[in-house]
This record gives structure tokens, sequence and C-alpha cells, in this order.
């Protein structure tokens, strides 16, 4: 145990302190990430007389926004190393009453000091809409395990992460994304962005089936086709492309597939969409930054029913469940001839987007503005932390230990699975492991095994 955690261990227990900051944290481990969800809600905290001297936002030191960020608000920002529970941010923590998560970036450290008391209501404000791809909800990052609120867009959203974690109903803040308050309606720029997500079959080793892919060969028709290259020079639209970050990192994929178009880097995906006027994607959830605001959206599925997806369980999980979302969404097509039709109808429909469509938008949003005024309300008003307690221990006589020993600063509790262990400054005391047919106990002086009591079950 370092003096960081008995520090923060110590400052913890104090009942003095007044808790009240409200730390607001993003993708603090790419240092190309683009920045705005919690940040969208920082900015807006700053502009509120009330929020404006206890919200901080925690960025990457490294970040290449940093020095801009950093300039604009002096005295609000937390600088970090990538998974550092540094000490700028540990003297905020312990008189922190809300951390504002987007990223997962609290899995990092060592939860128990942070969320075990409870004393810091730990939320998970998103940064995508997990409604296409079931497979990330396995994801013990956002789990009940980090975090005791969830932030979601609408009653379906919840009901998911009610199926796959049990949050429930307390847990659970309807509002949306505060990035999606950044978002215009009517875009001045004749902008058409076109964003691909990444296909797990094709990250893990598997290079070499690139271009046998229907992956490969649908986006390869579609930013190859003439008709289209004709149609977007002739009525003076721009066509800006992105892909997820873990498709660039292949140089085959930038040389066939982007080598010739206008390929945006992720720091600057935030300040396309708001420009643009129509997004095409595959299933990527930036499809509700554009249908919260009515922008038309096209889903070209570049890959339905390929063989290879059957390479990797998740994308064969993802690939079903897009299509069993088909009812629910519009603008579903196959092929890069139909996509490119359906650019042009909009284009000459001045990107008006149908009646029809609308109404499924209005259906799938609680909220449609003013989004992070709901989310900071809305989080205010919900019940407090549901439960203070880590799952997994139980308030037995191994609790009771637990509690009175956790209490001293000093002093260290971990139980893995069957495993049960206590240390002083950092030594272990006793060791407890439970097996099928018995229990084995090991004492220690100064982190050296003394004694060891087995006792049988039966």
């Amino acid at each position: 145990m370092d003096c960081k955690n008995i520090f923060f261990k110590f400052a913890n227990n104090q009942f003095l302190l007044i808790r009240k900051y409200i730390l607001l944290v993003d993708n603090t481990f790419n240092n190309e990430a683009e920045l705005t969800d919690n940040f969208a809600l920082f900015e807006w905290l700053q502009t509120q007389s009330k929020y404006k001297k206890i919200s901080y936002y925690i960025i990457n030191k490294h970040n290449v926004q940093y020095k801009q960020i950093a300039t604009k608000y002096p005295h609000n920002i937390i600088p970090v190393e990538h998974g550092m529970l540094d000490w700028p941010l540990l003297r905020k923590m312990v008189r922190a009453k809300f951390w504002l998560d987007s990223f997962q970036v609290i899995s990092a450290f060592d939860p128990d000091a942070i969320i075990r008391k409870g004393k810091i209501t730990t939320v998970y404000t998103q940064h995508g809409i997990n409604y296409f791809k079931p497979g990330f909800l396995g994801n013990i990052a956002i789990s009940p395990k980090y975090f005791n609120k969830i932030i979601f867009s609408n009653t379906t959203e919840r009901e998911l992460f009610k199926k796959y974690y049990g949050y429930n109903d307390k847990n659970a803040v309807i509002a949306g994304l505060s990035r999606w308050d950044l978002m215009k309606k009517h875009p001045q720029e004749k902008i058409i962005f076109a964003y691909f997500t990444s296909r797990a079959y094709l990250n893990q080793g598997r290079r070499a089936q690139l271009t046998q892919s229907k992956y490969y060969k649908n986006i390869i028709a579609f930013l190859s086709s003439r008709k289209m290259k004709v149609f977007l020079h002739k009525n003076n639209i721009k066509l800006y492309v992105g892909m997820h970050h873990e498709m660039t990192k292949c140089k085959q994929i930038k040389k066939q597939m982007l080598s010739e178009v206008n390929l945006i880097e992720d720091k600057d995906i935030g300040n396309i969409k708001q420009k643009a006027s129509m997004l095409i994607t595959d299933f990527s959830s930036m499809c509700f930054d554009f249908m919260i605001k009515d922008k038309p959206v096209i889903f070209f599925r570049v890959d339905a029913g390929d063989s290879l997806c059957k390479l990797h369980p998740d994308s064969a999980e993802n690939d079903i469940n897009v299509e069993k979302k088909n009812n629910e969404l519009y603008n579903i097509f196959y092929t890069a001839e139909d996509v490119v039709d359906s650019i042009e109808k909009y284009v000459k429909n001045n990107f008006q987007l149908e009646k029809e469509y609308i109404a499924k938008n209005e259906k799938f949003f609680t909220y449609r503005e003013n989004i992070r005024q709901h989310l900071i309300e809305n989080l205010l008003s919900s019940p407090k932390n549901v439960s203070n307690v880590l799952p997994g221990i139980k308030m037995n006589s191994s609790g009771v230990r637990y509690c009175l020993l956790n209490f001293l600063p000093f002093c260290e509790y971990k139980r893995i699975g069957g495993r049960k262990q206590w240390k002083i400054f950092g030594f272990p005391i006793f060791k407890i492991r439970r097996m099928a047919n018995g229990i084995t106990t090991k004492y220690y002086v100064l982190g050296f095994p003394i004694m060891k009591v087995s006792r049988k079950l039966w």
C-alpha cells in the first residue's frame, strides 16, 4: 500500500470533510481522443454560477487539446498521467460528491477506497448509446462494481442495462448525452459525413482476409463511385470519411481504402458532426447525434451476412442484433448503389427528413433539448446510492472484521473469489482460503508466514 492510498483512506474517514466537488472525465487513455462528452457538460457547468467553482475537468496532460483547454479554464482543470491517481486529483477526490465518467476511467484505478464507503457517487455518463452492440454489454468496467448510477437516453436503453448488469430504476438517470446540445439542426455548410465502425474479426491477426471481406468491398465500392463523385462535385458538397481508430491502425486500410478521401482524425470528429447535414454509417451509435436533430441518417450494412463475421462471437452477435433493429430504424441499404441513390434524393430535397422518420426519432428520445440541464437536475434529484458495499462483501462476521480494519487508514482488506486477506502498512496479517473440503488460514508477522491452520468442513 503506497502513501497515496494511505492518504486517501485516512481522508475518506474524516467526517468533517464537506463533499461538494463535481469531477468530470472523458477518455484519458488516448492522447488523440476527442473530448466532447463530459467536457461539453463541464463547459455548461462553468456558465452556471452555483457550479462554476465546484466543477473540475480531469484531462490527460499529454492530450493534444490540453494546452488549449488549460488556458481557457486555468483554475478548473486537473491534469493527470494515463491511468495514474496523481496528487492533484486525490486532493479533489477526498472532497468530491460526484464522479462523472464517460469512458470508464475509474476502472483503471483500484476502486475500493473510492466506491466502497459510498461517499462519492460515481456516474457513468456514456460516450455512445449501447443500442446495436450487445457484445459490449459484457464489459465489467460499466457494471455496478464501478458505478452507482448511469445516464440513459430513454427507457429502452435502461432495460438493456437492467438485463445485462442488474441496474435498477434507482440507479438510472434519464437524460441523454451532453454533446447533443452542441449539435446544429440546420448546418450552413453542405457536408456529408461517412463513418464506419470497427470489426473484431478483422482486427485480431486476420488482416490478410481484409480484401475478401464484404466490409472492404462495399466501402471501396461506395468511396470510389464515379456517379457519387460527379454528383457531389456538381452540387458543391464535401464528403468527409471517418473510421474507428482500431481500423485506421492498419496501414493496409489507410493505403487501399482511405488514401483518396478526406479522412477525419478522432479529435476532429465532433467538429465535423456539428457541421454535417447527413450521416452515412454501418451501425455507429453516432447516428443518434444526427437523429436527435432530425438530420438524415443512411445505414449502410457493409458486411451483413458475411461469413467472416462468424470468426468472432461478438461480431456474429452484433450482425444478428443489428438486423433485429430494422423496424425501429430507417434508410437501411445493403449496396453502394442504393446508398448513392439515397444521397441524391436527400441532396435534392435539401436534406429534409421524412415526417414518418421524424416521428420515430421523437419516440426514441426522452429529451431533445437542454440535455445538460436535465442531466444535472435529474441526477441531483435521484435517490442516493443504493448500496455502499461492493458486490460480494456481506455483513457477516468477516464483514464486521472488514469494516473495523478498514476504518484505519493503514489497513487494507481484499477479497478475490474464495480468498481473503488483511494487511497493515502493506504487510499481510492473515490470509484465508476457502476450498471445496475445508478452510485454510495463514498467519503472518511482518509479512512472513508463522502458522498455518486448516479446518475441514465435514
